[in-house]
């Protein structure tokens, strides 16, 4: 789960990270043309773009479908995948999340400093004001949750009746805006991104943007007052000099002195009209929507092959050779995985000391190439996850692990691979309507193959188990029975099938957008001919049918 959140962190990075670039750019001209609320609002750019990156990416829900075990041949074998003993990525994970939680406390730390900074506060006109007892307090809006207009000790004789009315009205507006609750967004967003030196300087610019926007909403309520304004400007800032090493992260306080002149200056520019700054907000809007549509479309977006594949339902056979070597594990297994088009589908198998999953994924690629994806697990520890690029139909091999030499011989995951196109599409049940409100079956998930009884294989049974089985809604196996076996010579087969499917895990059937509890049947096919008959569901049967699986014994006989 942490290597899944890694690499989402490392796409959002990129993403704010032009996204805080863009907006960079484009501040000083949206101001400038547009005012200066425009270029405040071009901020939101921002946070969309990280929003729509964590929007499901533009495929089609991931599911896990049937698996195929049987015995078939392999020839030669092709590429081989170099081991990662070590996944950076967890490491850097962790350090990323160490940093994050002290980026916050430092936050945290500043803020109660502030606080402790105010002295005793006493209220004043109402619930949301109040008065400091030190001179040097405010005037600020202090706080998210509860947000309070504080003012210094002296207010009302540092500042005369129309400054009074000035300051207070710059307070409201920040107030009204909810830019208390929107810097503590910023730090937030500082905290997970504490890495990236640009966002720390973005967050800067914003809040000048943010203190522009203000001032020019007391500007356009008070046009007449703009030289007493600029002279409380002025008063806040001779006042507050002592204090002006306090940050404020949850809250809104006067800027320091460097942002003055700029502040100033702003005052002095007419104020856009009304069509010009509702042109301007539907210009931030319409680069806001190509952004974060962008953004949006880079998320793993498939090739113009594979999303037809998997359009039209393409699925795959992958044909596994595993010949691990090791003390714990050293026999080998034949199996045959049929997964849908860019779907992971997972085999465990190997023994209580040696558990070993593969988890492979399949995509189309140019060229009637493929490209398949594993994740390697041995223990519940990822071991490597490697990649390979393969024709429709020609073997390859990964090699992953420890060669001993002759002493104690190759210890890993040895796997000889190859892929072709499969045609198993299997008929639905639901209706026009069920489909649209989002009902589906319950699918494969993970399962460990049934074990082929030796006695049957000596005996040459071979035949059809029919399980009926109740999924829950986590997917697990509630019940799971034999519904009947065909033919009925080949009844000895039903504890092996019975026993396989109470192991395996399931996607749970969806109703309305919720796993519920449902029934299905499973076909298990035990054959020692390598022959697979089609899948017949029972007629008037309103039980979903899973796709067909086929076990043959490791060795033909």
């Amino acid at each position: 789960m942490s290597l899944d959140a890694f690499d989402a962190l490392v796409r959002m990075t990129l993403a704010g990270s032009v996204a805080i670039l863009v907006v960079l750019l484009a501040r000083r001209f949206l101001r400038q043309r547009f005012g200066a609320f425009v270029a405040y609002v071009a901020w939101t750019l921002v946070p969309a773009t990280l929003v729509a990156m964590l929007l499901p990416a533009p495929t089609r829900p991931v599911t896990v479908l049937a698996a195929l075990v049987h015995v078939a041949p392999l020839q030669t074998v092709a590429a081989t995948a170099a081991p990662s003993a070590f996944d950076w990525r967890l490491a850097l994970f962790t350090a990323w999340l160490a940093g994050a939680l002290l980026a916050a406390a430092w936050f945290v730390q500043q803020q109660r400093r502030y606080l402790r900074s105010l002295g005793r506060l006493q209220p004043r006109e109402g619930t949301r004001i109040v008065q400091s007892s030190s001179e040097f307090a405010g005037p600020a809006l202090v706080g998210a949750w509860r947000p309070r207009i504080v003012l210094p000790s002296d207010f009302d004789g540092r500042y005369d009746a129309r400054e009074r009315e000035l300051i207070l009205a710059h307070e409201h507006v920040h107030f009204a805006r909810g830019d208390a609750w929107i810097n503590a967004l910023v730090a937030a967003l500082r905290s997970l991104n504490w890495f990236n030196p640009l966002i720390h300087h973005a967050a800067a610019r914003f809040r000048i943007d943010q203190e522009l926007a203000c001032d020019a909403a007391v500007v356009a309520r008070f046009p007449e007052a703009r030289r007493q304004y600029a002279d409380a400007m002025l008063k806040v800032q001779l006042a507050g000099q002592p204090r002006q090493e306090l940050r404020l992260p949850v809250g809104c306080r006067w800027p320091s002195d460097k942002t003055l002149k700029e502040r100033i200056l702003m005052l002095k520019q007419s104020r856009p009209t009304r069509a010009r700054r509702i042109a301007g907000l539907a210009l931030v809007a319409l680069l806001g929507l190509g952004g974060t549509y962008a953004a949006w479309a880079t998320q793993a977006a498939p090739s113009p092959h594979a999303a037809a594949a998997s359009a039209s339902g393409t699925q795959w056979a992958v044909h596994l050779d595993i010949a691990n070597g090791g003390s714990t594990l050293s026999s080998s297994s034949d199996m045959q995985i049929i997964a849908r088009e860019g779907e992971p589908t997972e085999v465990r198998y190997g023994t209580d000391d040696d558990r070993r999953r593969v988890v492979v994924t399949v995509t189309t690629a140019d060229a009637g190439m493929a490209d398949v994806q594993f994740e390697l697990y041995r223990r519940d520890k990822l071991e490597s996850k490697p990649r390979l690029r393969v024709r429709d139909g020609e073997p390859a091999q990964i090699k992953v692990g420890k060669d001993g030499g002759a002493a104690s011989g190759f210890d890993g995951f040895d796997l000889h691979v190859t892929v072709r196109r499969a045609s198993l599409e299997r008929p639905t049940q639901r209706t026009a309507v069920e489909k649209m409100r989002g009902d589906t079956d319950a699918s494969y998930g993970s399962m460990t193959p049934p074990h082929y009884p030796n006695d049957a294989i000596k005996n040459k049974v071979q035949g059809r188990v029919w399980i009926k089985a109740t999924i829950g809604a986590d997917g697990t196996v509630r019940v799971a029975s034999v519904e009947r076996v065909e033919p009925e010579s080949a009844a000895a087969l039903g504890d092996s099938a019975v026993e396989a499917v109470k192991s395996w895990k399931f996607n749970p059937a969806m109703s309305k957008g919720y796993p519920v509890e449902g029934d299905v049947l499973i076909p298990i096919d035990f054959d020692l001919d390598d022959h697979h008959a089609a899948v017949t569901p029972p007629q008037h049967d309103a039980r979903p049918v899973l796709d067909a699986l086929t076990v043959s014994p490791p060795e033909k006989h």
